[in-house]
């Protein structure tokens, strides 16, 4: 399952305090005894062809801590969301093994603290239940409480592979006396609050915008940071990523262009969407049922409103003003 967590993307700088797993082995003596086990939300990565031919990445994967307190969800803002972008997840990863559609699986990662012998500190090894699996039958192996300690033993760890392909291997060695002083033990319950606090750190507004694939470092390799932006709220100017409320995932907005008078096209915008949103006819289920088809109709299969001048984007108001008048005249 690998490890989590560690680097902030291929253009950021590793985090020191997160073991760096290579195909060199090494050696580590655990600082608990046992890991910190937590549950994580999954938000899956979504790529899209490019205009050459390469896949372009329009949203990272991510994992985000599970805050519920209870096996249906309450408390957690995550259980409660539905994907924006579920449509375009890969087949594999849209339904659990019942069948059921699944948005951002929860799954359990183990938290670790160790000390890496190499480097002689104090590190976070984070990763999925593979990682532990020989941890695990060693620990239970162990006919008395006490002697339930991962501390107990020094393991190597080394990984193969790359990818999806990746593999990690942990080995144990010899059992031996080893010394914990109040600094180990003080390190170790600061790397898993640490881990903890790393994986809860996402903001409301930062976890919208991490869903939508609006993020910063979601495109980072690419010039479509809002490929997949919902219609509907404008906190920005239009050469800014904005971030914005879930939408049904059907509903799939193109890159936004930056316009003559930036100013003048926040404006305009502002003033077209806050129409919008005034308009009971769009509400709800209304803004599939409705205005997506009179959007289609009017831009040429396209809802990419946003992306318009300020003239035509008033046109265009004048051109749902007119289809709204005369849906409102039959009822």
């Amino acid at each position: 399952m690998g490890f989590l967590g560690g680097s902030g993307g291929t253009d950021k700088p590793k985090d020191a305090a997160y073991l760096e797993v290579s195909e060199e082995k090494l050696t580590i003596r655990p600082l608990d005894r046992q890991p910190t086990s937590v549950w994580v939300h999954t938000i899956p990565g979504i790529k899209t062809p490019g205009p050459n031919g390469q896949d372009i990445t329009i949203r990272k994967f991510k994992t985000v801590l599970c805050t519920s307190t209870g096996r249906g969800g309450g408390g957690c803002n995550v259980c409660a969301t539905k994907d924006p972008l579920w449509d375009r997840v890969e087949e594999s990863s849209k339904y659990n093994k019942k069948m059921q559609r699944t948005d951002f699986p929860k799954k359990m990662i183990h938290i670790l603290p160790v000390i890496d012998h190499t480097s002689k500190t104090n590190k976070i090894l984070k990763g999925g239940n593979q990682t532990y699996e020989k941890m695990d039958i060693w620990f239970d192996m162990q006919t008395s409480d006490s002697a339930k300690d991962l501390r107990r033993c020094d393991w190597v760890i080394w990984k193969t592979g790359k990818g999806m392909k990746t593999k990690y291997f942990v080995d144990r060695l010899d059992t031996c006396e080893f010394e914990f002083d109040p600094t180990d033990a003080a390190s170790a319950k600061a790397l898993v609050k640490k881990a903890i606090d790393d994986l809860a750190a996402m903001t409301p507004a930062e976890f919208n915008s991490a869903i939508n694939g609006t993020d910063d470092d979601a495109n980072t390799n690419n010039d479509m940071a809002s490929t997949n932006s919902p219609p509907f709220d404008v906190t920005a100017t239009p050469t800014q990523s904005v971030a914005v409320p879930t939408a049904p995932a059907n509903v799939v907005a193109a890159p936004q262009v930056v316009a003559k008078s930036a100013a003048a096209a926040t404006s305009t915008l502002t003033e077209f969407t806050t129409w919008l949103n005034a308009q009971s006819e769009f509400q709800g289920n209304g803004m599939v049922t409705t205005l997506v088809p009179l959007l289609k109709e009017a831009l040429n299969g396209s809802i990419t409103y946003h992306q318009l001048q300020p003239d035509k984007l008033s046109a265009l108001r004048t051109a749902l003003e007119e289809k709204l008048t005369a849906l409102r005249s039959v009822k």
